[in-house]
């Protein structure tokens, strides 16, 4: 438990993901990050709801990366609205980050699996 909260604590410090990506959104892409982007509920258990504020009318790109830097998921998505639903039931109890990418935004955001 104590490796996995320092390579959070390490890539919360250097604002990148163990695999290299930036961690707060910033890309040389110059994408645009969203604060209105949220995630919930978090914790989750089976699903978890990203809610991207507004209707996004492109392709979203979801991966979840384990602490590790691991992408444990890749989900392409043409949401029919603001919410996409992403199943975590394959994840473990832990901490993940969830990469949400499009062509006009990117944002990384944390997310806890309890069960």
């Amino acid at each position: 438990m104590g490796a996995m909260l320092d390579i959070i604590r390490t890539a919360y410090i250097k604002n990148k993901l163990p695999n290299g990506e930036s961690f707060n959104g910033i890309s040389d892409n110059a994408k645009v990050t969203s604060p209105d982007i949220k995630l919930y509920p978090n914790p989750a258990k089976d699903q978890v709801t990203i809610d991207v504020g507004q209707i996004i009318r492109e392709t979203i790109r979801l991966q979840v990366y384990n602490s590790s830097g691991m992408i444990l998921l890749t989900k392409d998505v043409n949401p029919q609205g603001s919410k996409i639903v992403l199943n975590t039931s394959s994840l473990l109890n832990g901490i993940y980050l969830v990469t949400v990418r499009s062509k006009s935004l990117i944002t990384t955001m944390k997310l806890s699996v309890i069960r």
